[in-house]
């Protein structure tokens, strides 16, 4: 439980499929990552789909900010901060605290929806994230 709570705590801190489809155009991209706060909505690790307490569903959300400041609210309900920066190349947020760096690769965002997938601990991790 504790790895799965660090796993979470890196990914909100910095840490993103309505009906409508985008093109893999990084403008769209990045006016959709910085269109609103993504509450996390589930997690998958090793293909796995993870039960998350409903505190933790409730608690837990992002906020990426035009001029690279990425805020959001662990499960705990204490505030985070870092950076955060679109890799246009790889079609990925790289998120960066005082800790560490993390990069996550968008699978899908829309209007409501975004799905990353990053690795930790040789384990592949995605992560759906909805606008509410």
């Amino acid at each position: 439980m504790k790895q799965i709570t660090l796993i979470i705590f890196t990914l909100i801190s910095f840490s993103l499929q309505s009906n409508k489809s985008y093109s893999n155009n990084s403008e769209d991209d990045i006016s959709l990552i910085c269109s609103g706060k993504w509450h996390l909505e589930y997690m998958k690790i090793s293909g796995e789909k993870i039960p998350l307490p409903a505190e933790m569903i409730e608690n837990s959300w992002v906020i990426y900010h035009p001029d690279g400041i990425a805020e959001g609210m662990d499960k705990e309900g204490l505030p985070t901060k870092g950076k955060w920066k679109y890799l246009k190349e790889i079609r990925s947020i790289k998120a960066t605290d005082d800790e560490e760096t993390n990069i996550q690769k968008i699978i899908s965002i829309s209007e409501t929806k975004l799905v990353v997938t990053t690795t930790q601990h040789e384990h592949e991790i995605i992560i759906g994230f909805t606008k509410r």
